[in-house]
């Protein structure tokens, strides 16, 4: 377990400073997580710990897989949360998505504050769920040239947060922690 958790935070680690660096989360390093998740998570629980790694992929995957269809996230950030999915497995895999998308939300809400830019984005939101609701398609309604909404959020900050928060929230942080000072 404590070598999951290891594993869950160096991965997270990465997927943050390389999407900061460069907006980016490369397949390799998604691939590679998603495959240890699986593996020791059937190493450590045997079957049951394969199939807690593949629905937790699953869970993941299937989570956000609506954000990026309406063009809110990137396809890296959707397979970044489905190979933390595969490290953190069921249950945690509800908790590190819920812990993910409050900090992506609240990141995205400071940023648009930060830009003075709040107001237009909820007058957009507003708009697109009205055509939306109308029979439209969600998301038409694009930012405009220049606007803050329009640049691309490091959102494996938001994933690397929601990580270690729902670590912490299942003790397996603190148990890391614990056997550390052993």
């Amino acid at each position: 377990q404590q070598l999951l958790t290891i594993v869950s935070l160096a991965y997270v680690s990465a997927v943050a400073v390389v999407d900061l660096r460069s907006r980016r989360i490369p397949n390799g390093l998604t691939l590679v997580a998603a495959a240890a998740g699986l593996v020791l998570n059937g190493l450590v629980g045997g079957f049951m710990g394969l199939a807690s790694a593949g629905l937790g992929l699953t869970i993941a995957l299937c989570a956000l897989l609506p954000m990026y269809a309406g063009s809110g996230l990137g396809a890296g950030d959707v397979k970044a949360m489905a190979a933390v999915g595969a490290l953190v497995g069921t249950p945690a895999v509800f908790v590190t998505i819920g812990f993910t998308l409050i900090g992506g939300a609240v990141a995205a809400i400071a940023v648009l504050i930060a830009a003075g830019e709040l107001v237009p984005a909820v007058q957009r939101l507003h708009a697109n769920l009205l055509l939306a609701k109308a029979g439209g398609s969600l998301g038409s309604i694009q930012p405009a040239a220049g606007e803050t909404a329009g640049h691309r959020f490091p959102y494996g900050l938001a994933i690397a947060g929601g990580a270690a928060a729902g670590l912490w929230w299942m003790g397996r942080l603190q148990s890391l922690f614990a056997g550390a000072l052993q």
